[in-house]
């Protein structure tokens, strides 16, 4: 239940949220994304609906808590905190869940109404409304039940496109064949058996190779797929350069030196043939929160080259 605690004729400035008492500028700290109060009101009791749907005892790390954050952030360019980033996290994982039971997406929808007029809120004695608009039902009711949760979560949670996709990513089961259909734009290392190693600390020392341990326990075919759960976002990245009239195509090839527990130490453009220069320091940003699958201490760091393909008439 959200009711308000207001002063006559002025704005709702402290709400209840459950047991808690929460001042507008903490859900503020939930909803980092809404303009006016309504909107932030709104978007918290629809947040908050859904993310009651998952179980009390299911704990995210704060390691995933705070990679949400820092893509949410960097996609929509607002603050989001591990909160907001967990409210969200539950709520899409509600929402995917009714997507996979309902039969037809006109089951779905229906799910979703019920769901939010089973419960009642209200702010200073305002209702605040958060139900779906007939616009939101009739373009819900046209998404394929199989592969369109980003666009249910864009339109139920409000969320922007780029955002509900890394939603819909952390989510959804990362198999092997979601994993082969986000190889489109993979087009493999750029290096032999052996990946060049160049140590950061002294650019002019010789080029050194991996050792075997570390090409051991991370080959190519790790790195490939630990990139490839990234593409969603990366591809939601280039869209939003598609929607300024940009329209630019080719590769990018990326420098990564990866630490033996799988962090980017660093991650450098070296060559593109894409030249938006926003674009790119996007992407040069985002490409140094991924991570790699963690090797044991004595395989050391690990250098090697990716090339990015980006093609417009494929998205």
């Amino acid at each position: 239940m959200l009711v308000g605690c207001v002063k006559k004729e002025r704005p709702v400035s402290v709400v209840v949220l459950g047991k808690d008492t929460l001042s507008l500028e903490r859900i503020r700290t939930f909803v980092p994304d809404g303009e006016g109060d309504s909107t932030v009101f709104g978007r918290a009791v629809c947040r908050l609906i859904f993310a009651r749907g998952v179980p009390a005892d299911r704990n995210h790390s704060d390691t995933t808590l705070k990679k949400l954050a820092r893509k949410l952030t960097l996609l929509s360019g607002v603050e989001y905190s591990t909160a907001s980033a967990a409210m969200l996290l539950d709520a899409s994982a509600t929402l995917r869940a009714e997507m996979r039971t309902g039969e037809t997406m006109s089951g779905v929808v229906a799910a979703i109404d019920s769901t939010i007029a089973s419960f009642e809120a209200s702010a200073g004695g305002t209702p605040i409304r958060c139900s779906l608009s007939e616009g939101d039902r009739t373009a819900l009711k046209q998404l394929d039940k199989k592969k369109d949760l980003d666009k249910l979560l864009a339109i139920v949670l409000k969320v922007s496109s780029e955002c509900a996709a890394t939603l819909a990513n952390f989510v959804s089961d990362n198999d092997s064949s979601q994993t082969a259909g986000m190889q489109t734009m993979i087009q493999g290392l750029i290096a032999d058996t052996a990946v060049r190693l160049v140590s950061p600390a002294k650019q002019t020392r010789k080029t050194a190779y991996n050792t075997a341990a570390v090409l051991k326990f991370r080959p190519q075919e790790s790195i490939r797929d630990s990139i490839a759960k990234h593409l969603p976002d990366l591809q939601q990245m280039y869209k939003r350069q598609l929607k300024t009239g940009d329209y630019s195509s080719g590769t990018v090839w990326v420098s990564f030196l990866v630490d033996c527990n799988g962090r980017v130490i660093d991650a450098r453009i070296k060559k593109s043939q894409i030249a938006n220069v926003q674009f790119l320091e996007r992407l040069e940003k985002y490409l140094k929160i991924m991570a790699f699958k963690p090797v044991p201490k004595e395989c050391g760091t690990m250098n090697f080259e990716f090339p990015f393909e980006f093609k417009a008439e494929e998205l």
